[in-house]
């Protein structure tokens, strides 16, 4: 290991210079919020029109088969748009995984892998002469139709919030942040499916709060551990409809006995 007076301990795990630990971090974004009680999480399938709900639905532990469309005929393998992608997941037995994906507009393409329990995230590789997205690109269940992740309409990359812990890791959650344009408040909540460092699958607890009005509430301090198949992620309780806000969050993900 090279060592550089000063150099902070971030920036070793960034250069790879601390084996067995990495970055792992979350973002998002999100327009024209209703105020569900149960809150909405920080992505754009709500608003672009192809997600189904507020909260990104949860995929059972068993795992499914995804496949990926656009609204848009020129998200082709010879279109304007996005030509092909990679989608970043986890599988049932929590390893990481990732699949390349060649569009065919409408019409939608399926994963080799029929045990997938959570999207990551989902981007670009090639694209035609308009450099983004034509349409909306959707990962959405093959079987049921109900969407996890999305490319938005002229965007390159997924800006959708939860990430999974893989097998043979913890996470450690170090810090959070969200702002909000628009002038009415907003409640915004970082959680996790755990409690201490122990799983509880299916339910998001409370690991920080913030409310804003149109405003940056700065880099936020966490300092929590999630555990293997934990789901992190910041969901927000709108006082008005019609919100717009983004949201992060970052940690150290460390593999089992480094």
């Amino acid at each position: 290991m090279t060592f550089i007076p000063n150099e902070d301990f971030k920036a070793k795990v960034l250069k790879g210079d601390v084996p067995g630990w990495s970055i792992l971090r979350g973002f998002g974004e999100r327009e024209g919020m209703g105020v569900p009680t149960n809150g909405c999480d920080v992505w754009r399938g709500n608003d672009s029109g192809v997600g189904g709900d507020d909260l990104i639905p949860l995929i059972d532990s068993a795992g499914i088969q995804i496949s990926v469309k656009s609204s848009s005929a020129n998200d082709t393998s010879a279109g304007t748009g996005v030509r092909t992608i990679r989608l970043h997941y986890i599988k049932a037995d929590g390893t990481e995984d990732s699949e390349d994906l060649v569009m065919n507009g409408t019409t939608g393409v399926t994963t080799t892998d029929t045990d997938i329990v959570h999207v990551q995230t989902l981007h670009a590789l090639t694209v035609g002469s308009n450099t983004v997205a034509a349409g909306n690109i959707t990962a959405y269940a093959t079987v049921g139709g109900d969407v996890y992740n999305l490319i938005a309409l002229g965007g390159n990359m997924s800006m959708t919030m939860p990430r999974m812990v893989p097998a043979g890791h913890k996470l450690l959650v170090m810090g959070w942040d969200a702002e909000i344009s628009s002038n009415d408040r907003i409640a915004f909540r970082l959680r996790s499916t755990d409690d201490e460092g122990v799983l509880i699958e299916g339910v998001f607890l409370f690991k920080d709060a913030a409310y804003m009005a149109k405003s940056n509430s700065g880099q936020l301090q966490a300092l929590f551990t999630a555990p293997a198949f934990s789901i992190v992620k910041v969901s927000a309780w709108p006082d008005q409809t019609g919100g717009e806000c983004s949201a992060s969050w970052w940690g150290y993900l460390v593999a089992d006995g480094s």
